[in-house]
């Protein structure tokens, strides 16, 4: 495979101002999905403990059609979404309690291959949610604005990006809580009627302390598992896997593991490195040259310099 100049450009940059790579990136932002699916509680009772294993269960089935559709695709966005919008309802029928907290999760896939694009992955998603309950629709498109834009960020997060994508949600009382030190506690009281209170106690958490992924998510774990899975999304999008959690970035649960291995399959297909199974190459990881997937007036890297 020959490699693009804005590839090596990206990668050698990164490598040189310290920062995570993208693959570490794709591969801490797909952590929280997978660790969400992990959790068990052993607080409850049996009843209880059942109904959030069949929750869990239509978790599952929810993640594997979202990692299909994208790993099926041919680096088309629109065909994703044209499956998925067929696929989500279904699902979504079958368990009365789903919520938008499991869409956000689910759909991090989908976030992380069409983010090059921020445009036209947020009319796809527009399309995709138009059914979906009100504002479910704006709020996950959101949500695919803070994942791209963390992906891309050179280390430095300013209080008018946090800002920025806290309006983007609907929630800009986050900044108003950052500028008074608002505690989580006051927070907490104020979010109970939002349509994503886990994502707004998230984003608060990640927020206030974007550099410190332990305390980020020994806060939002205060709150609920949900909250904790968003805030290690956005905290594994910034950081990057290596620098999360050892508790999590290194798991034994075979939820984590496999979560992981899909961040690898995501992000080789991604790069568009595969080949038709009649020219496999040897080296199995990389395509020869000319066989790269057909990206159309698409940059192949984001690690580019805004």
């Amino acid at each position: 495979m020959v490699l693009n100049p804005v590839v090596f450009t990206g990668i050698t940059s990164a490598f040189f101002l310290g920062l995570p790579s993208l693959l570490s990136r794709f591969q801490g932002s797909l952590l929280g999905r997978s660790w969400f699916l992990a959790q068990r509680d052993n607080s409850v009772a049996n009843p209880q403990q059942q109904a959030l294993d069949r929750r869990n269960l239509y978790r599952t089935d929810l993640y594997r059609r979202v990692e299909q559709a994208v790993l099926q695709s041919q680096g088309d966005v629109q065909g994703i979404v044209h499956n998925l919008a067929q696929d989500i309802p279904m699902v979504m029928r079958a368990s009365p309690g789903a919520s938008l907290d499991d869409l956000l999760l689910a759909l991090v896939p989908l976030i992380l291959y069409g983010h090059e694009t921020p445009k036209r992955l947020r009319s796809q998603l527009q399309a995709l949610s138009q059914a979906w309950p009100d504002p479910w629709g704006w709020v996950l498109q959101g949500w695919a604005a803070i994942i791209s834009q963390l992906l891309l960020s050179q280390g430095v997060l300013s209080l008018g990006q946090i800002r920025t994508w806290a309006e983007a949600i609907g929630h800009p009382e986050i900044c108003e809580g950052l500028n008074r030190g608002q505690s989580l506690t006051q927070l907490r009281a104020q979010v109970k009627a939002q349509p994503c209170p886990a994502l707004t106690i998230a984003l608060y958490c990640f927020g206030t302390t974007p550099d410190a992924p332990t305390l980020t998510l020994a806060r939002a774990q205060q709150y609920s598992p949900a909250a904790e899975a968003l805030a290690l999304t956005l905290s594994g999008a910034y950081r990057g896997w290596a620098d999360l959690p050892e508790r999590i970035s290194r798991p034994d649960d075979p939820t984590v593991l496999t979560g992981l291995t899909f961040a690898q399959q995501l992000w080789q297909h991604w790069l568009g490195v595969y080949l038709p199974p009649a020219h496999a190459s040897p080296l199995e990881a990389f395509g020869a040259a000319q066989t790269l997937q057909p990206r159309s007036g698409q940059v192949l890297i984001s690690l580019v310099d805004p």
